[in-house]
């Protein structure tokens, strides 16, 4: 026999394990009650198991955002046992992808009127804190958490400026420059 409790991240019912015996290649179902996360399996030795083969277990969390796969090698001591006791798995959450400047208003390049006022804007796909860069030194730094976020200049003198966009938060980071590039204020 093979049991075990199977928990989640979130606590969400998970009554689903899948154990394969990666050497015969028969999958098995295993018994689950819908009020627990217990689960528990009979194989018979040397009919549905021997000692030395692998055995994968494939857990997946109700709505599939949550995954363990695991192979577990079956010993003689597993034999005399009678199984394997206490076998748990957890299921972890997935790695949040790091955030994704998904659009800007303004092309690149901006060309503009000394003085003239100019709006950059992007969207990002989870929250974020958001860094406004003017060749590379921070202008403004004051949007926190949010998906959507401007900037408007209005000092532009002639020249060539780049001016960039810095996302982050725990995920990980983003810029966008090239989107926005660089404005080239003329008289």
């Amino acid at each position: 026999m093979f049991s075990g409790w199977v928990s989640t991240s979130g606590g969400e019912p998970c009554n689903n394990p899948a154990i394969t015996n990666l050497n015969t290649g028969v999958t098995w179902q295993a018994e689950t009650s819908p009020t627990s996360n217990y689960y528990q399996l009979v194989l018979r030795y040397d009919i549905d198991i021997t000692a030395g083969e692998v055995l994968q277990f494939e857990v997946t969390s109700p709505y599939g955002c949550q995954l363990n796969i695991t192979n577990y090698t079956i010993t003689a001591d597993d034999i005399a046992n009678g199984g394997l006791f206490n076998f748990n798995i957890s299921l972890e959450s997935p790695e949040k992808p790091a955030p994704n400047i998904t659009s800007s208003a303004s092309s690149s390049p901006v060309t503009d009127y000394s003085g003239a006022a100019r709006t950059f804007n992007i969207t990002i796909d989870q929250p974020v804190n958001v860094s406004w860069l003017i060749n590379g030194i921070v202008v403004k730094d004051s949007e926190k958490g949010v998906t959507e976020a401007s900037y408007t200049n209005t000092s532009a003198v002639v020249g060539t400026w780049n001016v960039s966009a810095v996302v982050e938060n725990a995920n990980g980071t983003d810029m966008d420059m090239e989107r926005n590039g660089s404005a080239c204020f003329g008289q």
